[in-house]
């Protein structure tokens, strides 16, 4: 039998989504014990057992549900009707299903020198961290020791090579404006839960007067933090970076708390 901890193990080292199903409480006659587990991955796919047939159906339906939302809830069967799925025991079970919850990504775009101290920090803090930059010399392991994932292809190509998600702090600190307008551009439409852009207060004016004579619609720029990170008089990289991984944490922080409000 596959050992379920090893899986678990597993799934995380190469940050993937998934639930476990573990049985609280059963009642009268049931397929499992108490403490009985099951790994759901995103998938459909699972290892371990609840006892099968209904309760396990159920149970899968359920833990689908919760890696979506990554909201942990507990769910009661009743085992005591009959059913097309099989058999059934004569007992309730209780179940409590809990997301393996993976941090979210920092896309960086840009291996320079503020784009290295965002990541050294980001990976401190636990991120999943993706860099992106056209200059080999500078967007390699050796300099960027740690992060997740490197695409080192000119930036009108790298949009090909790393799909952003909604769960996505977006960081555009390339080496000059016109990069990081076409980074902008490329990453506005898509839904992220962060979207900044370093620059003087003079160049992002020009960048967004550029991009909203390509038809980019004004609300979505006000949306983009910029200049990005928070207010601390930053100067050198590692300062900026800081600044600017401040302000993702409290983001972060922020939508944590109202999760867990809209949970009570």
């Amino acid at each position: 039998m596959e050992n379920i901890y090893e899986e678990i193990f597993r799934l995380i080292k190469e940050d993937g989504r998934g639930a476990i199903v573990t049985v609280i409480k059963v009642k009268g006659s049931s397929p499992q014990i108490v403490g009985a587990k099951m790994l759901v991955r995103e998938n459909g796919t699972i290892t371990g057992t609840v006892g099968g047939g209904i309760m396990e159906a159920k149970a899968l339906e359920n833990a689908l549900q919760v890696i979506k939302s990554q909201i942990p809830e507990t769910i009661s069967i009743d085992l005591t009707g009959k059913s097309e799925d099989g058999p059934i025991c004569g007992g309730m079970a209780e179940l409590f299903i809990e997301p393996i919850k993976v941090m979210p990504r920092i896309v960086i775009f840009g291996a320079g020198h503020v784009g290295t101290s965002v990541s050294k920090i980001a990976l401190i803090c636990g991120f999943r961290v993706v860099v992106a930059d056209d200059r080999e010399e500078w967007a390699n392991f050796d300099r960027l020791h740690g992060i997740n994932e490197l695409v080192v292809k000119p930036f009108e190509e790298v949009f090909d090579h790393v799909r952003l998600e909604p769960s996505d702090f977006v960081v555009i600190v390339t080496r000059g404006h016109a990069y990081d307008e076409l980074c902008l551009e490329k990453s506005i439409k898509s839904p992220l839960t962060y979207l900044g852009m370093i620059g003087s207060k003079q160049k992002i004016a020009q960048i967004y007067k550029n991009l909203e004579q390509k038809g980019i619609e004004k609300n979505l720029l006000e949306k983009v933090h910029a200049p990005i990170g928070v207010e601390i008089a930053a100067i050198t990289p590692a300062e900026i970076a800081i600044s600017i991984m401040a302000e993702i944490i409290k983001i972060y922080r922020q939508n944590k708390v109202q999760s867990k409000t809209c949970q009570s």
